[in-house]
């Protein structure tokens, strides 16, 4: 038998040993695959960002060529560091002994994702030297030489404009240039393109054909194996059901207590782990009756229970408080079943230690008592509903708002039976499509009726609930009554409105900043008076019309001013809209508005004297 039990063991080993190298093999195959996947993936989305931002490149050039305006430049100079920065990876990847931190610091100057980098890196060192691969680093070397040459001519023609050298036929040759290599470099990336594909194919090719073999190996050797196998596994089979043996150590290393109770009422068999659940040994408890290790106060349920068994009654699982050998009791949860034994019956029973489950069930109901208590005492109104849009739950605060006097009385109904139910559908509309994008809706604004009919105005946030599987299972929504709110802003509009109007009879002049200073809001006297545009009067575009050796003085005492909240007092000299020059006076006093954090400030100006400019 020990010599048979060796044998089986080994092939039990050996069973084992197949299963880890079968997952091992596929693991590793699996991972190999992904990652050549990953990183073929990290070159085609790098393709993909490289041409956009060449082209873009070549557009900002184009607008800089007949605009010369140094923002289109820098516009080119931004998009071309892409294509610059793949280069340097590529450049040094290729080198013997590459250093990965500048291949990195490429790739990310490329805008390529810092994930898929780690793909892409190995991926490059092994296979570069390959057929496919190399004719597609093949196009990327031309393209880049390309790049390099459109990068030259840039530069040509940037210091050609600021040296004030570039002429219309200048101008003219250096945009057909351009043209000449944008139309290669498209040539190159569709080259580039198509390769990748190629070498995407022929990666999973050689894949896919070296899984097969790898499949094909394991399932011959499986089937080599399974002959023996079945045979050792019957015998082990046999063995087994004819060895108490094992029985027994299962008896003896179970968790939970395992016994038998006889007839009369006293223990035949109890498992060892007695000793480690109650601190009794089971030979302290043979032969004894039952009825002295359980609490007096549960022993007539569990004695009306054994009536019922005996009845034919399944017993269900209950719980009784078990004596320990220190003299308290244990909380158990006992599963009993009766094995009839002649003309009566013995009890074989499981019993396990609840007192952790039971502390973790309190600690849950308090937990969700608490959940409770700050949702009906959060300063704001919350429901739920379930994917129906029936009423799940909600605070007192939104029971009354709809008209109840408990949150027990909404449940199981929908919004046309509320208060608001006029807006029923508006609000069933913006649930669904909420629950249907499964992102949040957060903080947006809405009207409700009252129950007695009045309109009142809500902020509100909806959030979709899931379950364990992220599945939408229903709606959490919260929101707050804003209506005083929405009544101060409105008369705060229409005091400003009141305020414009009477600047406008004045014809003083008016202007809104943010907290920092900047002009926010258009002042059409100010445009008027200095020939600006809207958009050139703000921020602080308006000092363009100070006269340059008045302007950072100018603007130095209106940063002030706006600091300390004070008085703005200034004279300095304006450029007209006819392009005389007048001499100007500002005097203004900020209102500060801290709830929009602008500072606004009216000005009155009074020309002393003009000259030409």
């Amino acid at each position: 038998m020990a010599a048979f039990r060796l044998t089986t063991i080994k092939w039990v080993y050996l069973i084992v040993a197949l299963f880890v190298a079968i997952i091992l093999s596929l693991v590793f195959l699996f991972q190999f695959q992904a990652n050549a996947f990953g990183a073929i993936r990290f070159y085609i989305g790098g393709e993909g960002l490289w041409a956009k931002a060449q082209k873009d490149a070549v557009r900002n050039l184009e607008h800089y060529a007949l605009s010369h305006d140094e923002a289109d430049f820098q516009a080119y100079e931004r998009q071309i560091r892409v294509p610059l920065g793949d280069r340097q990876a590529r450049l040094e990847l290729q080198k013997p002994h590459p250093d990965l931190d500048v291949v990195r610091a490429g790739y990310l100057q490329g805008r390529n994702h810092p994930v898929d980098i780690d793909y892409a890196i190995p991926f490059f060192l092994r296979f570069q030297h390959t057929e496919h691969i190399s004719h597609v680093i093949k196009h990327w070397e031309e393209a880049d030489r390309l790049i390099a040459v459109l990068n030259k001519a840039a530069m040509r023609f940037h210091e050609e404009v600021r040296a004030g050298r570039a002429t219309p036929e200048t101008t003219r040759s250096f945009l057909a240039e351009m043209e000449d290599i944008d139309r290669r470099l498209a040539v190159e990336e569709d080259l580039f393109s198509s390769t990748l594909a190629e070498a995407s194919r022929w990666a999973h090719d050689v894949f896919r054909n070296f899984t097969y073999v790898i499949v094909l190996l394991f399932v011959a050797f499986g089937l080599g194996l399974s002959r023996p196998i079945i045979t050792y596994l019957r015998a082990t089979e046999r063995a087994l059901s004819a060895s108490e043996e094992q029985f027994r150590s299962i008896f003896e290393q179970v968790g939970d207590i395992i016994y038998t109770v006889e007839p009369d009422g006293t223990f035949s068999a109890i498992s060892p782990s007695c000793e480690r659940m109650l601190g009794w040994k089971p030979s302290e408890w043979l032969g004894r009756p039952f009825s002295l290790v359980v609490h007096p106060d549960d022993l007539p349920l569990m004695q009306a229970l054994f009536v019922k068994a005996q009845a034919g009654e399944p017993p269900p699982v209950f719980q009784v408080r078990v004596l320990t050998k220190t003299g308290g009791y244990v909380e158990s949860e006992i599963a009993m079943n009766l094995l009839r034994r002649g003309n009566s019956f013995v009890s074989l029973g499981v019993m396990r230690d609840i007192t952790e489950r039971n502390r973790a069930e309190m600690a849950l109901r308090e937990s969700r008592d608490l959940l409770l208590s700050v949702v009906e005492h959060v300063p704001a109104r919350i429901f739920w509903k379930d994917r129906e849009l029936r009423y799940l739950g909600c605070n007192t605060r939104f029971a009354q708002d709809a008209g109840y006097a408990s949150p027990d009385e909404l449940i199981g109904k929908t919004d046309f039976e509320m208060g608001w139910k006029d807006q029923a559908e508006l609000y069933r509309a913006d649930d669904m499509a909420t629950m249907a994008s499964g992102q949040p809706k957060l903080d947006y604004e809405e009207p409700q009726t009252t129950p007695d009919g009045k309109t009142i105005w809500l902020r509100t946030s909806k959030v979709p609930l899931q379950d364990a599987s992220q599945q939408v299972i229903g709606l959490l929504g919260l929101y707050q009554d804003i209506t005083d709110q929405k009544q101060a802003d409105e008369a705060v509009k229409k005091s400003e409105a009141r305020y414009r109007s009477y600047i406008e009879v004045t014809g003083q002049l008016a202007w809104t900043t943010d907290a920092d200073g900047a002009v926010v809001e258009d002042i059409p006297a100010w445009r008027a008076f200095t020939g600006q545009s809207e958009e050139q009067v703000k921020g602080w575009g308006w000092t363009e019309a100070v006269h340059p050796d008045d302007r950072e003085r100018a603007a130095q005492a209106w940063r002030e001013a706006v600091a300390r909240k004070g008085a703005y007092e200034v004279e300095y000299r304006m450029r007209r809209h006819d392009g005389m020059t007048a001499f100007t006076v500002i005097f203004s006093r900020a209102a500060y508005r801290s709830s929009m954090r602008q500072a606004a400030y009216t000005n009155g100006s009074a020309p002393r004297s003009t000259s030409p400019s």
